[in-house]
């Protein structure tokens, strides 16, 4: 991390020297508190101001490339992040699910299935719902097709889907 005015480094998040894994998809919550990023599988949170760190893991066995998303709700209380809980013999995700967290204690707060590879992620403004869309059909080859597009959204604070769609793409 990096001080904006000094132009200087303030702290080293991975120091490679010591062999540590790399981090990925660095991201800072809309609050500027928090600066969360991926690592083996991992999700790691920091608290800017303390640079206390927390390692978040995931309740369920993840490959630790399919984790690609980080994302938090417009008020910054939680994280959402994104991982993929099926694998076929092609290493494509037909089946994902999204893990969501406090960030103020790290706590996890639910694992949400979605049956389907999550692409993307939002929170709507009020921080109570997240939208999760991807692709539930494939050709099951790396670079596949996608035969059906998948939208699911979930109440975070109950942890229930509240809505899902399923939409067929043709050639």
């Amino acid at each position: 991390m990096w001080d904006a005015s000094s132009r200087k480094p303030v702290y080293l998040l991975n120091n490679t020297d010591r062999h540590v894994p790399p981090i990925h998809h660095p991201t800072f919550s809309p609050d500027g508190h928090y600066l969360a990023a991926m690592s083996i599988g991992n999700v790691l949170l920091w608290e800017v101001a303390t640079r206390k760190r927390r390692v978040l893991n995931s309740p369920i066995e993840v490959e630790p490339r399919s984790q690609r998303q980080l994302v938090y709700s417009p008020n910054s209380q939680l994280l959402a992040t994104n991982g993929c809980e099926q694998l076929n013999s092609h290493f494509v995700c037909t089946g994902g699910f999204i893990t969501v967290w406090n960030t103020a204690d790290g706590t996890l707060t639910h694992t949400l299935g979605t049956g389907f590879r999550v692409d993307s992620m939002t929170f709507n403004a009020d921080s109570n719902l997240l939208t999760a869309s991807g692709c539930s059909i494939t050709d099951g080859v790396i670079g596949s097709y996608c035969y059906e597009q998948a939208t699911a959204i979930f109440n975070v604070v109950s942890g229930e889907r509240v809505a899902l769609t399923q939409v067929p793409q043709f050639r």
